[in-house]
């Protein structure tokens, strides 16, 4: 991982070995690994009420009694809870395993990063365009809500192979109005604003760093 948050999934992490996720996810049983991050992964799992397949992004164990750490975990759901958008991912519940391992419960996304994509080779400018507008979108439907996601990046915009575009990982999202916890810098240095270098992050910061992903792109 590039930083401290998980993507939904990613071609080149799934090789990283996982920690053995625990027994009990409440409703939810285990499938198979999708991600791997530096604190914790990411699971296919199946309700077993309905078998509705569903992503359990997962604390492992060390991280379960580090506040600032299950706090991160958790403000995604706060966060992504307030929007609902067809290019949004839908973070639905946040609990804590039978162990104590902290985790969110996500809609299961089928397709791959605009990241893993992109490595593959340049992308027609047709197909950036269409993507480019969904994500503005869904930048603009968090802007409303007094959101800043602070992450734009190909490696956080999933391409569904319905080829919808959906924005994920809220890890270092923070709102509008609230004050930074600390004094640490979050977000991916080649595409960060220079506000967002001092901390001072605004919905400006989110459009900025879209620029620098088409201009990669």
């Amino acid at each position: 991982m590039r930083d401290a948050t998980l993507p939904l999934h990613s071609h080149e992490e799934r090789v990283v070995a996982f920690a053995r996720p625990p027994r009990k996810f409440g409703d939810y049983a285990i499938v198979a690994p999708l991600a791997r991050g530096g604190m914790g992964g990411v699971y296919l799992a199946v309700h077993r009420g309905t078998n509705e397949r569903v992503a359990l992004k997962v604390l492992d164990p060390q991280f379960a009694n580090h506040e600032e750490v299950v706090r991160r975990l958790f403000g995604e759901h706060a966060i992504a809870s307030r929007v609902r958008h067809r290019n949004v991912v839908d973070i639905r519940s946040a609990y804590r395993a039978a162990d104590g391992s902290p985790f969110l419960v996500m809609e299961y996304l089928d397709g791959e990063t605009l990241g893993a994509i992109a490595d593959r080779g340049p992308l027609p400018l047709p197909t950036i365009v269409a993507i480019a507008a969904e994500i503005a979108s869904a930048g603009a439907a968090l802007h409303e809500q007094g959101i800043i996601h602070c992450d734009f990046k190909p490696d956080n915009m999933f391409v569904l192979h319905d080829g919808r575009v959906k924005l994920i990982d809220f890890g270092v999202s923070r709102f509008v109005d609230e004050p930074p916890a600390d004094d640490t810098i979050a977000g991916t240095p080649w595409c960060m604003a220079p506000e967002q270098w001092d901390g001072a992050p605004t919905p400006a910061s989110d459009v900025y760093a879209l620029g620098c992903t088409l201009y990669e792109l």
